[in-house]
């Protein structure tokens, strides 16, 4: 996945609160997305990002249960930790690490661990619009299952 495709897709909604939009300059909203879905900032840099992901347990709340799900979705917080999902990015194992059974959830409806389908958005999509969203999922998936280097 390129830096275009994370700044489009996943920083909008994992960032701290006032974050600078990396190239651009600009400003995030003030409300600290990062904070709201799943306490993760991926906006300050590429190596805070990595460190926040990779063999981190999943944390936070997301959005109210409500919003996700009518029966309450399960939050990532309280998964246990023998449920695939607990870890954020398990290297040599995309199918235990929570970015990707997130993302495939958006992909193929398949149930989340916990939270919505990433991205709350819908498809992943570049600038010109289009859609990515199997591409990104093989290439997250490719990445973690060669190791998740950096």
């Amino acid at each position: 996945m390129t830096n275009t495709t994370l700044i489009n897709n996943c920083v909008g909604c994992h960032h701290a609160a006032g974050d600078p939009i990396p190239g651009d300059g600009g400003i995030y909203d003030a409300s600290g997305g990062g904070v709201k879905y799943g306490n993760l900032d991926l906006a300050a840099s590429v190596d805070a990002a990595y460190a926040a992901l990779v063999n981190e347990p999943a944390m936070g709340d997301a959005l109210p249960p409500v919003a996700l799900e009518p029966d309450g979705a399960l939050v990532c917080d309280t998964l246990d930790a023998a449920t695939p999902g607990h870890i954020r990015v398990v290297p040599d194992a995309a199918g235990q690490s929570l970015l990707c059974l997130k993302i495939k959830a958006g992909l193929d409806g398949s149930p989340a661990p916990c939270g919505a389908a990433m991205p709350l958005s819908g498809n992943l999509e570049l600038p010109d619009g289009a859609d990515i969203q199997q591409e990104c999922f093989t290439a997250v998936q490719q990445w973690i299952n060669e190791g998740a280097n950096p």
